[in-house]
């Protein structure tokens, strides 16, 4: 009798549920339908009655009045014309006294409703055309970047008008307004938004919204929200100026999480946008030296990013159910104008509602290639496709995966799936995608992870020692959408008081993406990177390092040459100039004793400073915090060494008959690259002396390339 009761009960509360969710789907419907009829009831009495008989009238985008021009009206599906007779200036001012005051952008709206009502003007101010724009609350347009949105990354939205810009960045300030439980301010300068009048629209949530009294000081209101609300996002649509561009990083220098919007179809076309370049960091020309030209095989003139970008991700909205992540924008941009594709992540949601996730140019993103090489077993760990197929993510509704092959893969797919024993954080070379074909799916790591996973990290990335949690956003924020974990890196890393976009762009370039992981915790760190300045005067951080067994490696400047040193060493790949870090053969593996985990404070030796290493101090044996492991990592580093040489041999030195000289190696790597060159039967010669020798590869005198160049 109890069992039935229980299920009883059970059965009863499931039932009111469903009643809960389709009373409340229902309501949803209603408002919908109400809100546009208010819209419908601005048109002439004719004209409405042919488009309330209209079979896809729900599905509406617009309708357009132009005097002494038929109205039309805008399906998905094409254009519709309403009506025979031509539209008079009675039914344009019938329109415009239903709507509210035309603003400085000729836009007004109706009020408690999401729709836009833009005009057209003749030179002496009379309204001569109406587009009528429908708005909708659609919940659900923005889960395919959900754990972006979540995730605290600054997002930037850009795609052609009428693709639904508006209607995404609506959602998003919904999601972090009432999932996440953010204070968000919306900017809303047309009342778009927000919709008309003094009371947002409930498809905005619990965010806030200031409107804007003229849309040129959008830029003003935008520093107001910060300064007078205390947000923790910011929300604006559709911008379009210097001046708002340069709120924008203001915004984002101060910790504020951004998602805004612009007009362009991809980052290219924000590149080459003059007003817009300063949203991904901006545009200059740099003159190289010779020998710096002829290492990269470029002219002496470049374009380089000028700066760090406003934005974490950018979002191409291809379409409506097809959008385009770069979950790395300075590393798009970058690439961008080096020539190449930028490439990225793309998501599209199928008609069962399942969202499909695939990087098509495997190229690039090296935020996705740590990801999708992890250990197998690891957190985050993809299975790898066989020869002839691929693997694709998939998720309906936030969960479940899909995996699906293609012939067309072919042997490109051969030899990438990832074992236990050997992982690299670079794909395999795919095929190449040529001009104008479409792109080639490959194999990529899902990036949806669940959302107790989501706010995990997003608590994770506020709950650092000594406020790095705040100041390393950007970092935690990338490592968290690439779903990298602690427990799957070789080095937990703590760094203090260092740029961390040049600390990222640096683990970039050297391939250390799921390797070396940002932790803001000094507690969970194996290692401090500091500078040395900051340490020196930080009595607090040095005692907390020693209490916790952490050692600190210090340098003296935050410059990307001393940071490579920095990761070099402690890496193992180079000695240090305190003995602190360094190679350890296999005996040496054992686990350190007790008196062996106090802290270290090592320092990086600059040139100028004659080798001095005097700031080096030795207070205990091996590296404590790394559990016993020490920085062994001599097979890792003549893999990376050789893969160098063999890039330089292939593209460089061989075709283009030049000289190259290699990154600083350890001599035993050093070695490595010699019995490299030799199999090749090229010359060389060491360059430097101590941990700066490195190789510089010599052409062959009177080779085959050399002599094709001549003729």
């Amino acid at each position: 009798m109890l069992g039935q009761a229980t299920s009883s009960s059970r059965a009863s509360v499931a039932a009111a549920a469903t009643d809960v969710a389709a009373g409340g789907l229902e309501e949803e419907w209603e408002q919908e339908i109400d809100e546009l009829m208010k819209l419908v009831q601005l048109l002439p009495a004719g004209v409405r009655s042919a488009l309330e008989e209209h079979p896809q009238m729900l599905e509406l985008l617009e309708v357009v009045m132009d005097l002494g021009r038929p109205p039309l009206a805008r399906f998905p599906a094409g254009d519709v014309k309403l009506s025979t007779q031509p539209i008079s200036a009675e039914d344009l001012d019938f329109a415009v006294h239903q709507v509210g005051e035309f603003g400085g952008d000729n836009r007004a709206g109706i009020d408690r409703t999401l729709h836009r009502i833009s005009c057209m003007r003749n030179r002496t101010g009379r309204i001569i055309g109406l587009t009528c724009r429908v708005g909708r609350a659609v919940k659900g347009s923005a889960l395919m970047v959900r754990d972006l949105v979540l995730s605290g990354a600054s997002i930037l939205l850009l795609g052609r008008p009428g693709v639904g810009k508006t209607t995404a960045i609506r959602e998003v300030s919904r999601m972090l307004a009432d999932e996440a439980t953010k204070r968000v301010v919306i900017v809303d300068t047309s009342n778009e938004i927000g919709g008309d009048g003094d009371i947002p629209h409930s498809g905005i949530g619990r965010a806030r919204r200031m409107q804007v009294a003229a849309p040129e000081a959008q830029h003003r209101v935008m520093i107001e929200a910060v300064e007078n609300h205390m947000p923790q996002v910011i929300v604006i649509d559709e911008i379009g100026t210097a001046e708002e561009c340069a709120a924008a990083r203001t915004i984002a220098q101060r910790g504020v999480q951004l998602v805004a919007t612009a007009h362009g179809n991809e980052l290219e076309n924000v590149i080459k946008n003059p007003q817009l370049a300063d949203l991904v960091g901006g545009i200059q020309s740099v003159t190289l030296g010779d020998d710096e030209a002829k290492r990269r095989g470029v002219q002496k003139s470049i374009l380089e990013r000028a700066a760090p970008p406003t934005f974490d991700v950018c979002i191409e909205m291809l379409e409506r159910t097809k959008w385009r992540v770069h979950l790395d924008v300075g590393q798009a941009v970058d690439v961008v104008l080096a020539g190449g594709d930028a490439g990225g992540q793309v998501r599209e949601r199928a008609n069962d509602g399942t969202i499909l996730k695939y990087n098509y140019n495997p190229a690039i993103s090296g935020v996705i290639r740590g990801a999708a090489r992890s250990p197998a077993g690891a957190p985050g760990a993809v299975p790898s496709a066989g020869a002839g197929g691929y693997a694709g993510s998939g998720s309906g509704n936030g969960n479940g995966a899909g995996a699906y092959s293609a012939a067309a893969a072919g042997a490109g797919a051969a030899g990438r799936g990832a074992t236990a024993s050997s992982w690299e954080p670079e794909l395999a070379p795919g095929p190449v995608r040529p001009a104008g074909n479409s792109f080639i799916r490959t194999p990529v790591a899902s990036l949806s992870p669940d959302d107790a996973d989501v706010e995990a990290a997003a608590a994770a990335a506020g709950d650092g020692d000594f406020g790095a949690g705040k100041r390393l956003r950007r970092v935690t924020s990338r490592q968290s959408i690439a779903g990298l974990t602690a427990e799957a890196a070789q080095l937990r890393l703590y760094p203090y008081e260092l740029d961390e976009d040049v600390l990222w762009e640096v683990m970039s370039d050297m391939k250390l993406i799921g390797k070396v992981f940002i932790t803001p915790s000094l507690a969970a760190a194996d290692a401090v990177l500091a500078l040395r300045a900051k340490v020196k005067h930080n009595a607090e951080l040095r005692a907390m390092a020693r209490e916790c067994g952490v050692p600190i490696y210090a340098v003296k400047t935050s410059g990307s040459s001393n940071l490579v040193k920095a990761f070099r060493t402690l890496l193992g790949i180079d000695p240090s100039a305190g003995g602190a870090f360094g190679h350890q053969s296999d005996a040496e593996d054992a686990p350190p004793s007790a008196a062996s985990t106090s802290s270290v404070l090592a320092s990086v030796s600059d040139d100028e400073e004659g080798g001095d290493a005097g700031g080096a101090v030795r207070r205990g044996g091996s590296v404590a915090g790394m559990g016993g492991k020490g920085y062994s990592y001599k097979a890792w580093a003549e893999d990376e060494a050789i893969e160098e040489a063999q890039g330089a041999v292939t593209d460089i030195v061989i075709p283009l008959h030049q000289p190259v000289e290699l990154l600083p190696r350890a001599p035993s790597v050093l070695e490595a690259q010699i019995r490299l060159l030799e199999r090749y039967k090229l010359t060389y010669e060491i360059v430097g002396s101590g941990t700066e020798a490195r190789l510089r590869i010599l052409p062959r005198v009177g080779s085959p390339a050399n002599a094709a160049a001549s003729q």
